[in-house]
């Protein structure tokens, strides 16, 4: 495998205390269901909280990276890998759509399976090195 840098995710202060706030909501719900619910009442609603705070936690965990001529998009549990050949446009986008992403200045990464917005820190290295790659994927 190559050497690879990796990129952060750009964050957006507001985004991010939205994400702390659901959080909070989601933990102390959890708590009042355990502390004040019957036991079938826990057993529903500590599943769903559950998944709930997984799900808003990888949001804080969000890295990008180019190696072997795939973009790897990582947030937390959830993985990305994308063949740089088989990425079709990158363009900016302010999308409010769920992504792996803590900022909405993102890039829409459209590919032959879909699309996938991203925030990388240092958008305009990690759009160097995108294309690099693509340049070396196609030769």
């Amino acid at each position: 495998m190559n050497a690879r840098r990796v990129y952060r995710s750009k964050t957006t202060p507001w985004l991010v205390g939205v994400m702390v706030l659901a959080i909070v909501v989601l933990a102390g719900s959890l708590w009042t269901a355990w502390r004040e619910g019957s036991p079938t009442e826990f057993a529903i609603a500590a599943p769903l909280h559950l998944l709930g705070l997984v799900l808003v936690l990888s949001g804080f965990h969000v890295r990008y990276w180019i190696a072997d001529s795939v973009l790897h998009v990582r947030a937390s549990l959830f993985r990305w890998r994308i063949p740089v050949d088989s990425i079709i446009s990158v363009t900016p986008s302010r999308s409010f759509l769920s992504a792996p992403a803590l900022s909405l200045d993102r890039l829409a990464i459209l590919h032959k399976k879909g699309t996938v917005m991203i925030s990388p820190r240092d958008e305009q290295a990690f759009l160097r090195e995108l294309e690099q790659a693509r340049g070396r994927a196609k030769s």
